[in-house]
C-alpha cells in the first residue's frame, strides 16, 4: 500500500472475504479492522516482552513503559474488542 513518503514509513495490507483488514506498518504496529464498523478498530505494538494496543473507540491497555499515565482497560476488555472484529464459522 501506497503512503506518502514524508510519514517515514511503509504499510502492508491483508483483506478477508469478509470485508476484514490488516495492516501491517514498517514501525512494527499492526492494524486491524473487522468486517463490520460497529467494532473500533484496533492498533497492537509488536514487541518482545510487554506490549500496548489502542482502540479507535478511545481505549488503551497495555505497560505503563507505553503508554505513560494513560488510564488504560483491562488487558482481556482489548483481547475481546480483537475476538469481535472477526465473524464466528
Amino acid at each position: 500500500m501506497r503512503t506518502v513518503t514524508e510519514f517515514g514509513f511503509k504499510l502492508r495490507v491483508a483483506s478477508w472475504n469478509d470485508g476484514c483488514k490488516a495492516w501491517l506498518d514498517s514501525r512494527a504496529i499492526l492494524h486491524l479492522r473487522g468486517s463490520s464498523a460497529s467494532f473500533p478498530e484496533v492498533s497492537i505494538m509488536l514487541v518482545e516482552g510487554q506490549t500496548a494496543a489502542w482502540s479507535s473507540d478511545g481505549q488503551l491497555c497495555g505497560s505503563a513503559f507505553h503508554l505513560g499515565a494513560a488510564e488504560s482497560i483491562e488487558d482481556s476488555t482489548m483481547i475481546r474488542k480483537i475476538q469481535s472484529l472477526s465473524p464466528k464459522p
